[in-house]
């Protein structure tokens, strides 16, 4: 669980960089959940905040673990009685993760010119950056921690491990290492990201993909789910307090890629009104500037492809 959490109706500190001094943000509240939490007696008043220093969201009650689990089961099943339909979500999401892994692919493996190094992929799901790498010649492995993505690595012949990466025994001197759209269901991140710059080769490079949280065309909100909430420049002082030095920041579709390496940066300014304002005014802009970008944007996926 993360450190530092409050029951009842006292406000919990933010857990990156334990301030308390927060402002009220709007998050996404699932019945369905709800009902989970009552069924084990979690009665905790649930919200999220937006730490006035740092610029992340996080929520103001711990998640109970049992109730995490559902949310999980639920995620990686596909709910659909018919086969074919069934089927044809999984390849879905095979294509995208194929589409993931040739990105980070094409972004990283560069960073080491022609050398071919050791890479690490951190919540790697069905496991296709680590096939990427490993078939481009990299000593590449990977770990997630949901038991049901084991037999996808075994599929497709790649070495993975299930667990927990604060929990396991990994070598070290990973040249890449990269977490891609799992940052923020991280337990504890800070204690995350302190074990990850250990397992780091001399020069390596630590690359987080996050979503692009706070775009007019990104309609997520946090949810119980999520540990805590980044946006673009609060990932980066996040990973600064962990002592990671940014080198690069890309956005690409719709995902934000973060590279660091190794160093004793200090801590970028943050604009947190502005973070603030962005979320308050979050479903306005998907409204009015997101949702019609979007539509384009597919219509003119389907004239490229006749």
């Amino acid at each position: 669980m993360i450190g530092g959490l409050y029951q009842g109706k006292h406000s919990l500190s933010c857990p990156i960089c334990g301030e308390t001094a927060a402002w009220p943000i709007p998050f996404n509240r699932v019945a369905e959940v709800d009902g989970w939490r009552a069924e084990v007696g979690d009665r905790c008043e649930y919200a999220w905040r937006l730490c006035r220093t740092c610029g992340n969201g996080y929520p103001t009650a711990p998640p109970d673990m049992r109730v995490l689990s559902r949310i999980w089961d639920k995620a990686r099943t596909v709910d659909d009685p018919d086969p074919a339909r069934a089927a044809a979500v999984w390849q879905q999401r095979r294509d995208a993760a194929r589409a993931y892994a040739d990105r980070s692919y094409r972004l990283l493996a560069p960073m080491l010119g022609n050398r071919r190094g050791r890479f690490l992929d951190i919540a790697c799901g069905l496991g296709e950056t680590v096939h990427r790498f490993a078939s481009a010649g990299w000593d590449a492995e990977g770990i997630d921690a949901d038991p049901a993505t084991l037999a996808f690595h075994r599929q497709i012949g790649i070495r993975s491990r299930i667990g927990q990466i604060e929990n396991l025994e990994v070598s070290s001197d990973f040249d890449v290492i990269q977490i891609a759209h799992a940052i923020y269901f991280i337990t504890d991140p800070m204690r995350f990201l302190r074990r990850v710059h250990s397992l780091l080769a001399p020069g390596g490079a630590f690359c987080v993909v996050l979503s692009d949280f706070t775009a007019a065309h990104d309609s997520s909100l946090p949810s119980y789910a999520h540990s805590f909430f980044p946006t673009r420049p609060s990932m980066r002082y996040a990973l600064a307090l962990a002592g990671f030095e940014t080198v690069l920041v890309r956005a690409w579709s719709g995902s934000v890629y973060i590279v660091t390496r190794a160093g004793s940066p200090a801590p970028p300014a943050i604009n947190t009104p502005m973070i603030h304002w962005r979320y308050r005014t979050k479903k306005l802009r998907y409204a009015l500037l997101g949702r019609p970008y979007l539509t384009l944007r597919k219509l003119a996926k389907k004239v490229l492809r006749r």
